[in-house]
């Protein structure tokens, strides 16, 4: 399957090479690859912490929902922080992958939060699929097509306006920045598609907040809740 691209039949019929090898391995006609393997391992740990507590979830809105992540050691801090790149093999490589939170909360705007000593990381993620033209799923407001292929901007006045009281009140060393234009490769610099805000500091990097995730959450609930 690691082919150049050189048009769209060949990848129309990469697309269907790849549903009949996941049907086959679904129907038990075909045994599971090790990289399947894995992937099904690393959907199923992020199941148990979410049913667990281990990451504890909170409806914030009908579209916005927090997930508190627990206190982490330095390898899996860095796990946890890291946003996976579009299509991205489902490895070891991140800490609870955003397949898992989407079991229950798919068309949501998930705010992501991760504790640091007495401070707190910070993401704001749009639904992975806001790239798209997808009628039959919800629309996050204030998504415009540029005209561009899979290009957006973000044009939402009350969001503004909420992440410029966020940095009011923040009384930590860094900035809250939020995306101009989302592609599906991009969005935050630094962060990447799908966050589309975040607690940054020199360099572009994550820097904790003193913002608790419920101070955070309560002033973001209620942006999204049309179309």
């Amino acid at each position: 399957m690691n082919r150049a691209y050189v048009g769209g039949e060949t990848l129309s019929r990469l697309f269907a090479e790849a549903f009949n090898l996941t049907a086959q391995i679904l129907n038990g006609s075909r045994s599971e690859t090790e990289v399947a393997t894995m992937a099904c391992e690393q959907i199923s740990r992020g199941h148990r912490m979410l049913d667990n507590g281990t990451v504890v979830c909170t409806p914030l809105s009908d579209h916005l929902v927090g997930f508190e992540y627990p206190r982490l050691d330095p390898q899996d801090l860095e796990r946890a922080l890291t946003v996976p790149k579009f299509s991205a093999q489902l490895d070891e490589s991140v800490w609870l992958w955003p397949h898992c939170r989407n079991r229950d909360y798919a068309e949501h705007v998930q705010l992501i939060s991760i504790p640091s000593g007495d401070a707190w990381f910070h993401d704001l993620w749009f639904p992975g699929y806001a790239w798209a033209d997808t009628p039959n799923r919800w629309q996050v407001p204030g998504l415009q097509p540029t005209g561009g292929s899979n290009e957006w901007t973000l044009d939402n006045e009350q969001l503004r306006a909420r992440v410029d009281e966020l940095q009011r009140a923040e009384s930590g060393v860094g900035r809250w920045v939020l995306a101009d234009q989302l592609t599906p490769f991009s969005s935050v610099a630094g962060r990447n598609f799908p966050v589309v805000l975040a607690f940054l500091g020199d360099g572009g990097l994550p820097q904790p907040s003193r913002l608790s995730p419920g101070q955070v959450g309560s002033m973001l609930a209620g942006l999204f809740e049309g179309s």
